[in-house]
Formats: C-alpha cells, sequence, structure tokens
C-alpha cells in the first residue's frame, strides 16, 4: 500500500513541476513580446541574457548579435552590421519583407 501511495505522491509533484515551467515559460513569452511590441532590437543585460535566452523552460527561438559598440572599443564592424540590422528589423516589423 505505501508504493501505491509514494506513485501518487510523485505524480502530483510532477503535475505541480509542469504547472510551475508552464507558468514561467507563459511569464517569459508574455515579456518577450511586450518588449518586441516596444522595439524591434531588445537590448538584454548579463541577467536577462540567462534568464530569456540560456535557462529552461524555452520553447522559442532567439536571434543574438553580440556588438562591441561601447565608445571606447570603436568597433566600425559592429556599428555597421548593427545599422543593417536594425533596417532590417524594421523592415520585417512593417510588413515589408
Amino acid at each position: 500500500m505505501k508504493g501505491v501511495v509514494v506513485v501518487v505522491v510523485v505524480v502530483v509533484t510532477v503535475v505541480v513541476v509542469f504547472d510551475a515551467f508552464q507558468v514561467m515559460l507563459d511569464e517569459k513569452v508574455q515579456q518577450l513580446m511586450e518588449w518586441s511590441s516596444k522595439r524591434s532590437v531588445v537590448r538584454l543585460d548579463g541577467n536577462k541574457f540567462r534568464a530569456y535566452v540560456k535557462a529552461p523552460p524555452r520553447n522559442y527561438s532567439v536571434v543574438v548579435m553580440l556588438t562591441a559598440l561601447q565608445p571606447q572599443r570603436q568597433c566600425m564592424i559592429c556599428r555597421y552590421r548593427h545599422e543593417i540590422l536594425i533596417l532590417f528589423l524594421s523592415a520585417v516589423a512593417e510588413g515589408r519583407l
């Protein structure tokens, strides 16, 4: 009889964990949708990168562009690529592509 009780507890635990993951996933997707509705490029600091790009649960894809745009770096290739990306994403957001 104890074996049956343990199995029931495990099933309940799995359902609760699954529900918690689903809630976390829904919150992450909602936040990303909100950010992307305001700007075509979403800037992430280290904590947001870990939370939204690296950490599970995640059922979405992310395109990441790492740049060195700080004034002390003066990466001209990064600046050029960034400008092209902004133009491309603006066209996509406007439905031109």
